[in-house]
């Protein structure tokens, strides 16, 4: 049985993204499943909800939050040894297995910590902090550099993961997760985005209806964020997970 894990937090946002995710591998998913979410209640029917209260610490980070409760997942009896990690964005657009999770899939290679910053990308100071000191450390250790930092499904390991958390501690030192993980074990992704635009359909800018359904079906996962999240948008994931 495929154990899909969710760490949640509850958004003021009207939209809900957790509902839609769930109902996509509902929908989508070929071979049995549990879903377990960790975080705050997902009031949601057939999922098993463990209560993790947010880590309070002085950086006060997201990141900080998430990777402890990749901790608590990885020192769960609940979850199997493998696992998919899912975010609350992240929609299966057609049918699949448990063997589309387990490719490695990077966005591209990034010899140099500040060449990730695209002229598109937008992300905060705080998170940019995080991801040079990530690199610098993966640097530091001789180890590739790959940036794995994209809404995807992810294949993890409870002892590997344990090990990570031992060696680095992400959690104490605010780094990013899933460079950490499959740098330390893959020399180089199974596939990499910027090769194969079929894995994963990115809508982080509005888009009108037509666009969506010329560029969106077809992939196998769909990410977004809140700028990207028109009305457009959630019809189309209406509709398709009818």
């Amino acid at each position: 049985m495929t154990h899909f894990v969710f760490v949640y937090a509850k958004s003021p946002a009207v939209w809900e993204e957790l509902h839609y995710s769930i109902l996509s591998i509902r929908k989508f998913f070929r071979g049995e499943f549990k879903i377990f979410v960790y975080g705050d209640d997902p009031k949601e029917k057939g999922v098993v909800w463990i209560k993790t209260d947010k880590i309070q610490s002085e950086k006060n980070s997201k990141t900080t939050d998430i990777n402890y409760k990749i901790l608590r997942i990885a020192g769960s009896k609940e979850i199997n040894e493998d696992f998919v990690y899912m975010y609350d964005d992240i929609i299966l657009l057609k049918p699949c297995t448990e063997e589309d999770f387990k490719p490695t899939r990077a966005v591209d290679y990034a010899p140099k910590p500040g060449m990730y910053f695209g002229p598109n990308a937008k992300p905060s100071r705080t998170w940019i902090n995080q991801w040079l000191k990530t690199m610098l450390t993966l640097k530091q250790y001789q180890l590739p550099t790959w940036n794995y930092e994209t809404h995807l499904p992810r294949w993890y390991n409870k002892t590997r993961i344990m090990e990570i958390m031992d060696r680095y501690r992400p959690v104490d030192n605010v780094l990013l997760f899933a460079s950490l993980y499959f740098n330390t074990y893959c020399l180089a992704p199974d596939e990499s985005l910027e090769k194969n635009k079929n894995i994963k359909a990115g809508l982080y800018d509005p888009h009108e209806a037509a666009w969506i359904q010329a560029n969106v079906p077809g992939k196998l996962f769909l990410n977004y964020d809140n700028v990207g999240l028109n009305q457009h948008l959630k019809n189309f994931i209406k509709t398709l997970l009818k």
